[in-house]
């Protein structure tokens, strides 16, 4: 296609494997699942911003979630950058940084969430300052490795760290991202198992499900985002553990899923917030505050019609002519 941009082909064999049609789909697709994630993502944000009663501590980490969501799409929509060019760097750097501080701030909701369930720690906002210096500095140290073999580069259909190096690119990605990656998805499934369990528990003890009910629904609802990780990173994992080995047999498939479902990830963030009864209770209430508005203007307009109707009545009855009375 003409608007995409071009680039040498300088990849390993896997990457050869796949056709030039094959390549431009995926940066198609990925371009496109990323726009859409990016417009659930900024309803989060927007959301967030504009219904104070929503800034609580959960929301607040959904909320930075979203942020770190917004800005991997951002650079995935950046399209297919030439190879070794500066805005290939910026892609590369962006996609690093940014994804794994999306998967990092899924562990800390689950972290979270273990705290204030398993732990029964009700303090746990008191670490948000942690939390931050946690997921940033450890993406920053970890999207900096590769700058140390200059391995940023071409990734196939976008830029990222490079196929060109063999074992060099391939434990950079294991380190800078699978890894943590792989770590994330067990601890967020353990801790997804473990409210289950509690869940069950509590549901079999009515007293105490009830002096706890508004905070089981809150838990209900936040342990959905952790679980989102995981639907939208299996067809990657999937993907990479079959290019370690048969990299000469790449499936296109697993490629096009892999690029869908990794820039799916703020869509479906946002489908679990705006789903949620305290958005929807939020957004219902603005819209009757915005019609209440638009009622009262139209009344507004119909009463000034009137009047001018009115009046413009009356004019015309003073400029009609007297008319004497008949003569009998």
């Amino acid at each position: 296609s003409a608007w995409l941009p071009t680039k040498p082909k300088l990849f390993v064999k896997m990457i050869q494997k796949l056709s030039d049609s094959q390549l431009e789909t995926l940066t198609i697709v990925n371009m496109a699942a990323s726009a859409l994630s990016l417009v659930g993502s900024s309803f989060i944000i927007f959301c967030y911003w504009y219904f104070k009663n929503l800034r609580r501590f959960a929301f607040k980490l959904v909320f930075i979630l979203a942020c770190s969501d917004a800005a991997y799409e951002i650079a995935n929509l950046l399209g297919d950058p030439s190879d070794g060019s500066a805005l290939c760097y910026v892609q590369a750097v962006l996609v690093s940084y940014f994804g794994l501080t999306s998967v990092l701030w899924s562990g800390v909701i689950a972290y979270t969430v273990y705290e204030t369930v398993i732990s029964q720690n009700g303090h746990v906002s008191v670490k948000i300052k942690a939390f931050h210096i946690f997921v940033w500095t450890t993406a920053l140290i970890l999207t900096a490795l590769p700058f140390t073999t200059n391995s940023y580069g071409s990734a196939g259909s976008w830029c990222w760290i490079t196929n060109d190096q063999g074992n060099i690119s391939v434990t950079w990605r294991l380190v800078q991202f699978y890894i943590p990656l792989w770590i994330t998805f067990a601890f967020n499934t353990t801790v997804y198992i473990r409210i289950v369990q509690v869940m069950r528990s509590l549901f079999g003890r009515q007293s105490m499900l009830e002096s706890r009910q508004k905070e089981m629904k809150v838990l209900r609802r936040l342990r959905l985002y952790p679980l989102v990780l995981v639907v939208c990173w299996i067809s990657g994992t999937i993907n990479r553990i079959q290019n370690f080995i048969a990299p000469d047999h790449p499936v296109f498939v697993l490629y096009l899923l892999h690029i869908m479902f990794g820039s799916l990830q703020g869509f479906f963030n946002s489908l679990v917030y705006g789903f949620t009864a305290s958005v929807k209770t939020a957004i219902a209430e603005a819209f009757q505050r915005c019609c209440g508005m638009c009622g009262v203007f139209l009344q507004r307009v119909e009463q000034s019609k009137a009047l001018l109707t009115e009046g413009e009545g009356k004019g015309k009855m003073k400029a009609l002519p007297s008319i004497p009375p008949a003569k009998i």
